[in-house]
């Protein structure tokens, strides 16, 4: 079972894949998006690796943790390192997102 936690990394993996993002802190309505199910089924697959320790602190990941999850998922360390870089990449954008919204 996929805890919340690894559901908002798969979700900001596809959020991270979008040409158009945020129009003045609304997402914009975006007909026919094209998902690669290929992708998505690779990044279930390196989320599903981690452990619940890692998918909640994802900061803990080190290079022996990377190849352990690369090894599990039949990934490269270089897709887990991309995953990890995409979601520090969400999580970024979404302060900035919250912190602009505090100001009005």
């Amino acid at each position: 079972m996929m805890t919340k936690q690894s559901k908002d990394w798969i979700l900001g993996y596809v959020y991270a894949g979008l040409e158009k993002y945020i129009i003045e802190g609304h997402m914009k309505k975006l007909d026919n998006i094209d998902i690669d199910e290929r992708q998505f089924d690779r990044t279930k697959a390196i989320v599903q690796s981690m452990t619940k320790a890692e998918r909640e602190k994802p900061e803990i990941i080190n290079p022996s943790r990377k190849r352990r999850i690369a090894a599990g998922c039949g990934q490269q360390v270089e897709d887990v390192n991309k995953l990890l870089a995409q979601f520090r990449q969400m999580q970024q954008m979404f302060k900035q997102m919250n912190s602009k919204g505090k100001k009005h």
